[in-house]
């Protein structure tokens, strides 16, 4: 304890030197962080003996880097925690190069130190206080012990000097003078007037220091005020104790003295006067805090230690009580001050301060505890811990205390605080007790009322659940607040029993405790209702039609919503409903311009209010009708007065009316379709069916299985069934077959050229990866494959390995396959030398990806379109005789088909001539020519090479033909897949179609020949497409869905004509 004395001189030394530069506050919390940068002072200090501290430079502390005083005060700049958590690694300055004040910047250390060195200044003044205070008797002491010596010392002296007599005398008569001189001398002391006590006088002399901790004893006679030139008496405020031994106390500065005992010590005095003797100070000590009552009499400053005595303020404040220490009857008091010598069994318990003050550089606070009035150090307590919160509160019965603030006054909350639910964003921890802010209002700032003891409270947890919106009914029962767990004053309906069955509909929705409350708008209140007291609005779809009914009716926007009356405007038409709700006993509607719940929404009508029928779609079925020439036609189905389209039908009787669309309104039926130009409804007892279709069936002599069969095993790689369902689906053929062509691209990182086809030959050049080539030819094969190239008009070869390309010829007749092997499926051929489009293409692979549009379908595919009762009747519908119509309707038809436009009367020609259904015909044409815009239905140049035989006219070969003619294809016939251009304009060439027409008359001919009138009658689309006299042969196209491709054009072009005759030939298989 020794050294903690001598550390307290060196720290009070160092408070007096610069009083204001180390008040910032640190804490060894900021050792817990990984790593933190700081700018703070701190003490490093250890209570090992020894006068220094190690500073290391390795985290097991075995190589010390600095040596610093022990303690030493520095500038902490950055800390970081190690693994071990038992050092850290620091970065700092000590103080004392800012003494020094030196140009040069002070000295930056760092290295690692125990974190236990590490004292903020608030931990390290609380740890020199306790020292002090324990250490303080034990100083005492020893005082007491060397007067004692020196006393036996004295008298030891004073046996060997014979001439004690004497000078006793002398010394008598001496004492006697300077008496005398100093009543005569001396000035008048004027005393002050007595300082209150909760106002200690904070004046003080500049030059005293902050404290005197010298431990020789004064012990002066009245020769030391005979020597003193002046007394200079002044005001001070500070408290002290008596040091250890034996103490002279004057009753006045001029006076006697007497020893202050035992009954003097361990206790504080207060201290408001203080008197310059020479060079020395004396304090009038005193036991109240005043300098006439209570006083003890006037004692050397080095015989007391002592500290500043100011009042702070006079604020209330609630703290909490930690537990340790001692409560005392004044500030700093010592033990005979002691009231509470163990605050252990007070831990927890609130403290509620009255008074604050500074002792030294200690806080002190004074309240009541336990019935007493007793002072705590600042280290005992710790301010109330707040925290947020959320919730609902009701003060109880009974009187209770509210704080405006937690350490302020308080007021009681009467009558008028009672009854109504708070809102609490705040608690505080203050002791063993929670108090809670109260607001009128969902905030910790506004409406706020002050802090209660949750004691005093009843609370539920607060809590927001979403902000949906939900339709509820009102179940009659409770009342309605203006607040979640309102109060009989937060009451905005006092009884819900009127609004039984009436809509709520709530945007907010929360929990106090366990209970759900809905917020919402209601009779132009907002107001919050228990779960308790609605039922859900029970909505559900629907499909009905309806019409307002006479009278004003109101429409809600929302279900709990204001409403309007629906005027006029809204009546003599038909509205949409798909969306129904239950509300209470009453159904509403969702009424709508649109079939729609969330379009052209009207709102919510009462169904007492509407006429509804149920509306229900029938089928999407075309069906051709004669307009009968009554009643009218509305833009809906049971359309009113503002929905008419044609407000008579009359003059439209007996004009054909094609059906795409049949509803049911209640027990109604209702036909949609497209008429001059317009999309009507009509009421089915407004048409008559057209003249009824005639059904006759060709019964083939296989069964469908046997069919299907037929046309999967036909389905060969050499003559496929091709589909272009798969259009996405990727193919590959091996690498074996595959030869690049044309333009390339170098792929390895360099690529020799070489001058023959082989490795040994001479190289040319060397080209780099990605160099652009062009393939003429190639030679060999496997990894003996080389390409031929042209370089400045010479012939040089480079190894396969080394180019990739995007385009290939097939070596011979080879399969295209689902997947990278023979085992997958194969969907088509490539024929020899056929260029195709390959995909990242790696010299490496054994198979390559390619680009393919049409291929082989699986057996289920072939089912779903071989299967005569699937798909669309029309498929069926007989091609072999002509539907009479004139040219003029036939070129609507075709107006904007390219070529085509304007050809109805070719199209007539060929039909009447063939004896086949020209509709059919113009529809095939426009399948096959993509709506005229095909190259072979727009003209393709066709001559005879030197043999004889037609070619197709490209720039190259033009020069070397002869007969050139442009020829026309109108149905792709002998159009090869793959080849299709050639092929097709080499077909029509040797037909003679050098025309449009011709093309047209000469496609009739093939196809009447051919299939309508040929050997198998195949007289129907589906007849042409399956062939089912003979399945697998004599089929008209290779695409599974080739007849379903033809039924759309067919139908909208009949849909146009005026009641024609339908003949249907379906197949049966047995």
């Amino acid at each position: 304890m020794k050294k903690i004395s001598t550390i307290v001189i060196i720290f009070m030394l160092f408070t007096t030197l610069f009083p204001a530069s180390f008040l910032a506050e640190a804490s060894t919390e900021n050792v817990k962080g990984e790593e933190t940068s700081v700018e703070e002072s701190v003490i490093l200090y250890t209570d090992e003996e020894t006068e220094e501290i190690h500073v290391y430079e390795d985290e097991l502390l075995e190589s010390i880097s600095h040596t610093i005083p022990n303690p030493s005060e520095v500038d902490l700049l950055f800390i970081e925690k190690s693994e071990t958590e038992e050092v850290s690694f620091i970065h700092f300055i000590l103080k004392e190069d800012e003494v020094l004040e030196t140009d040069e910047a002070p000295q930056v250390m760092e290295g690692y130190i125990p974190n236990e060195y590490i004292y903020s200044l608030e931990e390290w003044e609380a740890k020199l206080f306790e020292a002090e205070e324990s250490d303080v008797d034990q100083d005492l002491e020893n005082d007491a012990d060397e007067d004692i010596h020196t006393e036996e010392n004295l008298s030891e002296d004073a046996n060997e000097q014979p001439l004690e007599d004497e000078q006793e005398n002398n010394e008598e008569q001496s004492t006697e003078a300077v008496e005398e001189d100093l009543e005569e001398q001396q000035p008048e002391v004027v005393e002050e007037a007595e300082e209150a006590e909760s106002d200690p006088s904070t004046e003080e002399s500049e030059n005293e220091a902050s404290e005197i901790v010298e431990n020789k004893p004064a012990n002066l006679n009245i020769m030391t005020f005979s020597q003193s030139a002046s007394i200079q008496e002044s005001k001070t405020s500070r408290l002290g104790h008596f040091r250890a031994g034996t103490i002279k106390v004057y009753k006045q500065l001029n006076g006697a003295s007497f020893n202050a005992g035992d009954a003097y010590k361990n206790k504080v005095y207060y201290i408001k006067r203080q008197a310059k003797v020479g060079n020395n100070t004396f304090y009038l000590m005193s036991t109240e805090p005043s300098a006439t009552k209570g006083v003890v009499g006037w004692v050397n400053a080095k015989d007391v230690s002592t500290h500043t005595h100011t009042g702070v303020d006079k604020h209330q404040k609630v703290l909490t009580i930690k537990g340790n220490g001692k409560a005392t009857t004044k500030a700093w008091g010592g033990s005979k001050d002691t009231v509470y010598g163990n605050m252990n069994k007070y831990k927890g318990q609130s403290f509620r301060v009255n008074l604050t003050e500074k002792v030294g550089n200690n806080t002190w606070y004074r309240g009541d505890l336990d019935g007493k009035r007793v002072w705590l150090h600042a280290n005992y307590v710790e301010a109330p811990k707040e925290s947020a919160t959320s919730r609902l509160g009701h003060f109880r019965a009974g009187t209770k205390k509210v704080y405006k603030q937690l350490n302020g006054a308080s007021f009681n909350a009467g009558d008028a605080y009672k009854n109504k639910v708070y809102y609490i964003k705040r608690q505080a921890k203050v002791g063993k007790d929670t108090f809670y802010l109260l607001s009128t209002e969902p905030s910790a700032t506004k409406g706020v009322i002050g802090w209660v003891n949750a004691k005093d409270l009843s609370t539920h947890p607060h809590t927001g659940v979403d902000k949906q919106k939900k339709n509820f009914t009102l179940k009659g029962n409770g009342k309605a607040t203006s607040k979640a767990w309102g109060g009989s004053k937060d009451t905005v309906f006092s009884s819900l029993t009127k609004y039984k069955g009436q809509a709520f509909q709530v945007h907010l929705t929360e929990k106090v405790g366990n209970n759900t409350w809905y917020r919402g708008d209601f009779q132009g209140k907002r107001i919050w209702v228990h779960a308790s007291q609605v039922e859900e609005a029970i909505e559900s779809k629907t499909s009905r039609l309806g019409h307002f009914r006479a009278g004003t009716i109101k429409v809600y926007k929302e279900l709990n919503g204001a409403s309007f009356n629906a005027g006029d405007a809204y009546k003599n038409k038909v509205y949409y409903i798909k969306r129904q709700a239950k509300v209470g006993n009453d159904t509403f509607y969702l009424l709508s311009t649109e079939p729609s719940a969330t379009k052209g929404v009207i709102g919510w009508v009462n169904a007492k209010d509407l006429s509804t029928h149920p509306h229900t779609s029938v089928d999407k079925q075309s069906k051709i009708f004669t307009i009968k020439g009554t009643g009218k036609a509305t833009s809906k189905a049971w359309g009113g007065n503002k929905d008419t389209v044609f407000s008579s039908l009359t003059k439209y009787k007996g004009q054909v009316f094609q059906v795409h669309l049949t509803e049911k309104v209640g027990n109604n039926t209702w036909y949609r379709g497209d008429f001059q130009g317009k999309r009507i409804w009509v009421h089915s007892s407004y048409v008559e069916e057209k003249r009824t279709p005639l059904y006759e069936n060709t019964q083939s002599r296989y069964s469908f299985n046997e069919a299907l069969s037929r046309q999967t095993n036909a389905n060969s790689v050499s003559s496929p069934i091709m589909t272009d369902k798969f259009r996405n689906k990727s193919s590959y053929v091996s690498g074996s077959y595959l030869r690049l062509t044309g333009d390339a691209t170098i792929y390895s990182n360099t690529a020799e050229i070489k001058e023959q086809a082989n490795v040994s030959s001479k190289t040319i050049t060397t080209l780099k990866q990605g160099d652009n080539i062009s393939i003429t030819g190639h030679t060999g094969s496997g990894n003996s494959l080389w390409y031929s190239v042209n370089i400045n008009n010479k012939t040089y070869y480079v190894h396969s390995a080394d180019v990739t390309g995007t385009k290939a010829i097939s070596t011979a007749i080879v399969n295209v396959r689902e997947g990278k092997g023979t085992t997958f499926h194969a969907f088509a051929q490539l024929n020899q030398r056929q260029e195709v489009n390959v995909v990242n293409y790696k010299p490496s692979d054994s198979w390559h990806q390619i680009r393919s549009t049409w291929l082989r379908p699986l057996a289920g595919d072939i089912r779903e379109y071989l299967d005569p009762n699937k798909n669309d009747e029309f498929q069926h519908l007989r091609l072999d005789s002509s539907v009479n119509v004139p040219a003029s309707e036939l070129n609507k038809l075709l107006a904007g088909k390219g070529v085509l436009n304007n050809r109805g009367q070719a199209f007539i020609n060929a039909a009447k001539a063939e004896n086949i259904n020209e509709v059919y015909l113009i529809s095939h044409a426009i399948l096959e020519t993509g709506h005229g815009t095909s190259a072979l239905a727009n003209g393709v140049e066709v001559g005879l090479n030197s043999n004889g035989n037609p070619v197709r006219v490209t720039n190259a070969n033009r020069n070397s033909l002869t007969n050139i003619k442009t020829t026309y294809n109108m149905f792709g016939i002998g159009a090869v897949d793959g080849n299709a251009l050639n092929t097709g304009a080499i077909r029509a060439y040797n037909e003679g179609w050098f025309t449009p027409d011709t093309a047209i008359r000469g496609g009739a001919k093939f196809i009447g020949e051919k299939y309508i009138h040929g050997t198998y009658k195949q007289n129907t689309l589906y007849k042409m497409r399956w062939n089912p006299v003979a399945p697998s042969t004599h089929q008209y196209a290779s695409d599974i869905a080739w007849s379903i491709k033809q039924i759309s054009n067919i139908k909208n072009m009949y849909n146009q004509l005026n009641n024609p005759t339908l003949h249907f030939d379906i197949v049966k298989y047995k």
